[in-house]
């Protein structure tokens, strides 16, 4: 069992300087020494066992300036606070790894009018710091270091660059874009699973997944310049292996305005913190040529033959289904996919107008919900389709 150490600085074992430094001064080192295991780094402190040979005023510089307050408990004027007294900085239990709890009253020091509060949290050789935002909220965050003159200088300059960073409009911790696209890409998940169906917010987790994210990776997004996207840009479109058409660079600009909106939610970024825009200047792209009426009836003529094959039962069921599947669409002109595996009966009502009755279809999409009028021919496609679906009943033998 080591002895617990002295709760009273007078009570402190001083060891003595060599006779060469004048054996005036009391031991500098064994009053660091003292309170560099009281809180469980010794070496961190500089402290040896060994009696320090050199003068006081060396022996404060090899130590640091926390011996030099310990001693004169005097103003800091680097951390804009004063060190306590050794007598009311607790010191651990007999053992070595326990580490009771002390009131906040005794084990905390308090910096920066207040402000700015260093302490220990039990079983942990690393101190904690806290402190005041302008707001008045306070936060938490480690100094990672385990010496007290070094936990002062990290916690110090932590707060001073979380002021900062809150005079500039951003979070006063930095966020790397990684975190930030998570938190986006969670939000179209979502939105992705609340709608149901394929939609353009799957392009959008497409472009921050598969070139957003490996790009820029553990950036911030408001240290970024003009010059970095005009290199995304151009790695972008290596990546892609093309000129990107203008349909596509509006993706990747929704994209990343989805990114800035959800900074800006989230706090991270200020809505006047200027982001550098992505370019939507691209080739417009050429919509795919329709069919002729020609190749209509080619088609239509072509699948009346070709349904009647198949070698499986299964060919036998599944090619009439898909020449009504094929007339419906081109009787409708809705979207094959998004559009047309969403039809459901209940999406079919007659209309009427000027004394002439359509058929009118309920369609929902890529683009949102919308009415088609079909041709008169698509009544005679549901009526396969219904009739397919519900089979006559065999008469009783």
């Amino acid at each position: 069992m080591i002895d617990p150490k002295p709760a009273m600085i007078r009570d402190i074992p001083w060891r003595t300087h060599q006779q060469s430094a004048g054996g005036q001064q009391a031991g500098m080192c064994g009053a660091l020494g003292w309170l560099a295991s009281a809180f469980g780094d010794r070496e961190a402190m500089g402290y040896t066992a060994r009696p320090c040979p050199t003068p006081v005023g060396r022996c404060l510089r090899q130590h640091g300036q926390v011996a030099q307050l310990v001693e004169q408990r005097i103003e800091n004027p680097r951390v804009g606070g004063s060190i306590p007294p050794l007598a009311t900085i607790p010191h651990p239990a007999s053992h070595p790894a326990a580490h009771p709890a002390v009131p906040l009253s005794q084990s905390s020091i308090r910096l920066r009018d207040g402000e700015l509060v260093i302490y220990r949290r039990t079983r942990s050789l690393r101190f904690q710091c806290r402190f005041k935002l302008a707001d008045g909220t306070w936060v938490r965050q480690s100094t990672g270091r385990a010496a007290l003159e070094h936990a002062i200088t990290s916690a110090c300059d932590i707060y001073d660059q979380a002021r900062y960073r809150q005079r500039l409009g951003l979070a006063h911790r930095a966020h790397s874009f990684a975190h930030l696209a998570a938190i986006c890409c969670r939000d179209l998940r979502q939105q992705i699973d609340a709608r149901g169906t394929k939609s353009a917010l799957n392009d959008y987790l497409s472009c921050i997944e598969r070139y957003f994210v490996p790009y820029f990776g553990e950036r911030q997004l408001e240290e970024l310049t003009h010059a970095d996207i005009r290199a995304f840009e151009q790695w972008r479109d290596r990546q892609l292996q093309r000129r990107p058409k203008a349909s596509t660079l509006n993706n990747f600009t929704s994209a990343w305005n989805r990114l800035i909106a959800t900074a800006v939610q989230q706090g991270y970024i200020s809505e006047r913190v200027p982001v550098p825009k992505l370019s939507n200047k691209g080739q417009k792209s050429q919509p795919r040529p329709a069919f002729s009426k020609d190749e209509v009836v080619q088609l239509l003529e072509f699948m009346q033959q070709w349904q009647l094959g198949g070698r499986l039962a299964v060919e036998r069921e599944i090619r009439p289904l898909l020449c009504d599947y094929v007339e419906m669409l081109l009787y409708t002109g809705m979207r094959h996919g998004t559009e047309a595996m969403n039809l459901r009966w209940q999406h079919l009502e007659w209309h009427t107008r000027d004394g002439v009755r359509y058929l009118r279809v309920w369609v929902s999409g890529k683009t949102g919900g919308r009415w088609l009028i079909a041709r008169h021919k698509a009544v005679e496609v549901l009526q396969r389709l219904h009739a397919r679906g519900n089979p006559p009943e065999k008469p009783e033998v």
